[in-house]
């Protein structure tokens, strides 16, 4: 009787391997995409895309219904596509970042597009009141424009309503994290974990899926660990000479003590109100880093 089930059980165990061995693909998720090129931000191909990954392969299909093709090389973060080009993948806050040689994809993990919502919590082309907003002007908070508030995203366009009611309309600039408001101001984005802060020349608004920090959000005392990026002022980094210090100083900050190192110039800025104090590491007058640092590198030397 053994004899006979063995090439039974046999032959149904064969009949059942190409089952087994065909593994579910992963789903697809439809989010934001910005397609840079030399710099510059292509439109067509930005906006509304579809992610998908399965086994380390990654597949991109973008607004204009370009597919990118990944595949993993074995080292950590690294791809090729399907012309045999390099490219690398960096994390930056909720999104990923793939870059070739002459063009970088933002993917946004936050969320995902036509309505749906990813695991980040960042809501895409709908509005969602279960966000709160700190509006800062000239380095103090408003307290009648903080508050809960509303987020949406559509096509890469930022749309925020204050719990003041003030709104703002932010389209899509020709760089990374760049914005034009409905009155032509520029304004930028900085993004750490579920926080974005957009920056305008005298003011900012920190935007967080649910509730803001106690005390205050990023601004508020040295509850910061020290040496990590001090969103808010990312987007000086780069920059160079007096007119980034000026920047600096109309945000509210006021420089305690400098001192040089090698080739670099630290120095240590205390921000009024908050008392948090940070330090900035330049080199001929270039802005490399901008982190956190301890109430007592803020004192007199």
């Amino acid at each position: 009787m053994n004899n006979y089930l063995r090439p039974c059980l046999c032959a149904a165990a064969l009949c059942l391997l190409p089952l087994a061995a065909t593994p579910a693909m992963s789903d697809t998720m439809k989010t934001q995409c910005e397609v840079y090129k030399g710099g510059d931000l292509k439109k067509k191909s930005s906006g509304d895309c579809e992610f998908s990954q399965h086994q380390g392969v990654v597949v991109l299909k973008l607004a204009n219904g370009d597919v990118r093709t990944l595949t993993p090389t074995g080292k950590a973060n690294e791809y090729k596509s399907k012309a045999g080009d390099k490219v690398t993948r960096e994390m930056d806050g909720g999104d990923q970042v793939y870059k070739w040689k002459d063009r970088t994809i933002r993917v946004s993990m936050g969320g995902g597009g036509n309505g749906n919502q990813g695991g980040g919590g960042w809501a895409v082309d709908r509005s969602d009141s279960d966000y709160t907003c700190l509006l800062f002007e000239s380095g103090e908070k408003n307290n009648p424009g903080s508050g809960p508030c509303q987020f949406s995203q559509h096509q890469g366009n930022v749309h925020l309503k204050l719990h003041d009611g003030t709104e703002y309309d932010l389209a899509i600039g020709n760089g990374a994290n760049q914005y034009r408001d409905q009155g032509g101001k520029k304004v930028t984005r900085a993004i750490n974990g579920q926080t974005q802060v957009y920056h305008w020349d005298r003011q900012r608004v920190e935007v967080y899926y649910g509730n803001a920090p106690s005390g205050g959000g990023n601004s508020g005392g040295n509850k910061h660990a020290a040496g990590q990026p001090v969103p808010e002022l990312q987007d000086l980094v780069g920059q160079r000479g007096g007119n980034a210090t000026d920047k600096l100083i109309n945000r509210g900050y006021e420089m305690k003590n400098n001192a040089n190192s090698g080739k670099f110039n630290y120095s240590n800025w205390r921000k009024k109100g908050s008392g948090q104090c940070i330090t900035l590491r330049t080199e001929d007058g270039l802005f490399l880093s901008i982190v956190y640092s301890t109430d007592l590198d803020c004192k007199g030397r």
